[in-house]
């Protein structure tokens, strides 16, 4: 016997696929660009840093790094999911080395929201 779904419940379940798949090369591209494009400079990046860091530990913490996504993100829950702050925050390290709990520098930051093209988000073992 099939059950028809009510249109909010189909709703609901398009939102829960689109958040439980991986962001895109170019979804976190597009974020790194509009982000640039927010702040303009390095002099303002790091205004906006300061205001960010709210321990003043000289670098951005999980949640503080939320908040600077939640500038580009809005209330878009596609960009704002563990998973997603997990992949723009692994973004943002540019594949330097980092702990668990290793705050993001300002110089880290800065390089990855103003590099000229993306830095490859995987990379293949069958490339070495």
């Amino acid at each position: 016997m099939a059950v028809e779904k009510e249109v909010g419940e189909e709703v609901e379940e398009e939102a829960e696929e689109s958040e439980s798949h991986p962001l895109s090369y170019d979804e976190i591209e597009d974020v790194r660009v509009d982000l640039g494009k927010r702040v303009k400079s390095a002099k303002r990046l790091g205004l906006a840093f300061k205001r960010l860091d709210m321990d003043s530990s000289g670098g951005l913490s999980k949640p503080e790094f939320k908040k600077l996504i939640t500038i580009v993100a809005g209330k878009n829950d596609r960009f704002l999911n563990d998973k997603s702050r997990a992949q723009l925050w692994e973004a943002a390290w540019s594949g330097k080395p980092h702990g668990p709990h290793t705050e993001l520098p300002l110089e880290v930051l800065q390089e990855w929201i103003f590099m000229t093209k993306g830095a490859p988000q995987k990379i293949k073992i069958d490339d070495f």
